[in-house]
């Protein structure tokens, strides 16, 4: 429930509290951004998490002529406490009005996508965080050699321009998939598998942190 508050035309010295009543819940908003790129947990649960352990019943299997329960382990971890100094950076980034590397927040999106089965959702965030990486490393190629890429657009022909001339960048396996996936399903209106998702979601994650921005705060 968004919390209200009275406003006071009549009192300018108690303006300056309606001035930051209005902007708490777009603070919040930039600290969970944050902390989510930074730590890789899903923060923005509005529901308390707790660390949980269930041992029950699992899929059957056939050993020594018949049917025995192999049983299951679920574990929910618990997210990971804020170090002090981390904590303090994204308060120092969040007051500069410094937003977190737009990569890793698509990365992020599409992290909390697949986890509620949102496969179009996933590989379409996915592989705008790709596009994002590879534009950004061929303007900085481009920049430095002088060499303009100019061949056709998309994610296929610009990581391999960029293969053949970034030394560190080498293209994940799954990154055609990625590809093929983001298309077939955003712009052919194809059904997308959990496993195509989650293959170009690891594509994803790995080229963002080969090529993408820093997602420490503290990194400048």
């Amino acid at each position: 429930m968004a919390p209200r508050f009275s406003f006071h035309a009549d009192r300018p010295a108690e303006k300056v509290f309606d001035h930051a009543a209005r902007y708490i819940a777009y603070w919040f908003a930039r600290v969970e951004d944050w902390v989510a790129v930074a730590t890789g947990e899903d923060v923005y649960s509005r529901e308390p998490l707790f660390a949980a352990n269930t041992i029950g019943p699992g899929l059957l299997a056939w050993q020594h002529g018949k049917w025995r329960d192999a049983g299951m382990t679920i574990d929910t971890p618990r997210p990971a406490l804020l170090s002090a100094d981390l904590f303090a950076a994204i308060l120092e980034r969040v007051g500069e009005n410094v937003d977190p590397p737009i990569e890793w927040q698509l990365v992020c999106n599409a992290c909390r996508a697949h986890s509620r089965g949102d496969t179009r959702r996933t590989i379409l965030d996915a592989a705008t965080a790709v596009e994002v990486c590879l534009i950004e490393q061929i303007r900085l190629v481009e920049s430095t050699t002088g060499e303009k890429f100019e061949g056709q657009r998309g994610m296929q022909y610009r990581s391999q321009w960029l293969a053949a001339r970034h030394p560190g960048y080498q293209e994940h396996a799954s990154l055609d998939l990625l590809r093929k996936s983001r298309n077939e399903g955003i712009h052919a209106g194809g059904i997308i598998s959990l496993d195509d998702a989650a293959s170009g979601l690891r594509a994803a994650i790995a080229t963002v942190g080969a090529l993408g921005r820093s997602r420490d705060p503290r990194a400048r």
